[in-house]
């Protein structure tokens, strides 16, 4: 197989994996920004709008406008961190019971997604991921 046809599957996996969230998409009025967004900061309460930047890789003025939204919706809230200079986003209880319901379904479409897979592609593919990502972050 060609480096370019890795590379053309990894991307269409990216596009794809967009799917895990495609039936929590339809039960909800945030879009895929602000999905992905309030999935983190509900893995993450007290996280900075800047480390929301660079997960995600979404622009800080996208980050701004989804953290406003999230926070019309009554899902978070920005609360200024001990260093007054800085902002935590945190997730309200509100948001907590629907980031745990979506959470739910999310790792029910992921499970029934991975089980399809044998015990030595799981290892496999770990081992593949483990070692992508190592090389990535020495670049």
């Amino acid at each position: 197989m060609e480096n370019h046809e890795i590379l053309e599957k990894i991307i269409q996996l990216k596009r794809n994996l967009g799917r895990i969230y495609g039936s929590v998409k339809l039960k909800t009025s945030l879009n895929r920004t602000e999905l992905i967004i309030f999935m983190i900061i509900g893995e993450n309460n007290g996280i900075s709008p800047g480390k929301l930047s660079n997960l995600t890789g979404f622009s800080k003025s996208l980050i701004t406008i989804s953290i406003t939204n999230l926070e019309n919706a009554g899902l978070i809230k920005r609360k200024r961190a001990s260093d007054r200079r800085k902002i935590e986003i945190e997730i309200t209880k509100k948001g907590m019971e629907k980031f745990l319901k979506i959470k739910d379904n999310v790792d029910k479409n992921f499970n029934n997604m991975i089980s399809k897979l044998s015990k030595e592609e799981i290892e496999s593919l770990s081992q593949c991921l483990d070692k992508m990502l190592s090389i990535i972050e020495k670049l």
